[in-house]
């Protein structure tokens, strides 16, 4: 029997193997529900964006978008690549039943990468490419996007710490510090009250166990940062550029944006913090003395 002695002499029979391999599942399957529930919430936002765009003039948002990147210093910088979609698809649930119908036998890393691109040349998103130096978007279905983009171009050429907040974004740390922070809190076992971690590496463990929510949150911050201060340069941009109605509807469309941003951010660190509670309540130890 695996028994916890505590500094008053109190002892505490640690769970089973099974029930501790049982509660992690348990907790990552918990956890992965809650991650994944962002692409429900984040789909509807993407075609409300896509519709802002609806009565808006085409080729004066094209011609805005080059004048933006001229005042924004990025003329000879950064490459506007203007992308066409084959299909007028109503919303993002009738693309995405069609895409997955169409692309059987992809191997899965394939299918994620072209279903990124398809995206783009449909309209239900934009982005810029730091490799490259490329904004890729559909300037017919969602240009007002371009402007969001385009502050994303400014911090990544005309800043070194936005520029070096991007790559920790693209590099997929966030990510990365997010899965470990978790994993870490869900094979780390709970102290029983009177126990006190021993040594650096059980103290920096036992650290993150009991703030795996906050720091997961704090992994997302500069990526939100990063975000916001690409819509405040492209806000800018669009009121000097813009009518005064089409400028309404690019603020609009980036606060959609940052919604889909902050909620992503909010479900990751509830994620971890939930995973967590739901494993320590399974596999807790029992006091026996």
């Amino acid at each position: 029997m695996s028994v916890i002695t505590t500094n008053d002499g109190s002892q505490w029979q640690k769970p089973t193997v099974l029930t501790t391999a049982g509660a992690i599942v348990t907790g990552s399957v918990a956890q992965s529900a809650m991650t994944s529930a962002n692409d429900l919430c984040a789909y509807p936002i993407m075609g409300k964006m896509r519709a802002i765009n609806n009565g808006v003039d085409k080729v004066e948002i094209s011609e805005a978008l080059k004048t933006a990147l001229e005042k924004g210093g990025l003329k000879d910088k950064v490459k506007l690549i203007d992308l066409k979609g084959k299909k007028d698809y109503k919303n993002i649930i009738e693309f995405i039943k069609d895409f997955f119908k169409n692309s059987k036998g992809m191997n899965p890393l394939e299918k994620i990468k072209k279903m990124q691109v398809n995206m783009v040349k449909e309209g239900f998103n934009a982005g810029f490419s730091p490799i490259g130096n490329k904004i890729i978007i559909n300037t017919e279905k969602l240009g007002l996007a371009g402007f969001h983009e385009i502050g994303h171009a400014i911090n990544f050429n005309n800043s070194k710490f936005w520029k070096a907040l991007q790559c920790y974004r693209v590099a997929q740390i966030p990510i990365a510090l997010a899965g470990a922070l978790s994993l870490t809190a869900l094979f780390k076992r709970k102290k029983v009250e009177g126990e006190e971690p021993h040594g650096t590496f059980d103290k920096i463990t036992t650290f993150i166990k009991e703030n795996v929510g906050k720091l997961t949150l704090l992994t997302m911050v500069p990526v939100v940062a990063e975000e916001i201060k690409a819509t405040m340069r492209g806000n800018k941009l669009a009121k000097e550029i813009l009518s005064p109605e089409n400028y309404k509807k690019v603020v609009k469309l980036n606060r959609y944006g940052a919604m889909t941003y902050i909620g992503m951010t909010l479900l990751m660190s509830g994620g971890a913090y939930l995973a967590n509670k739901i494993k320590d309540s399974i596999a807790k130890p029992k006091k026996i003395s």
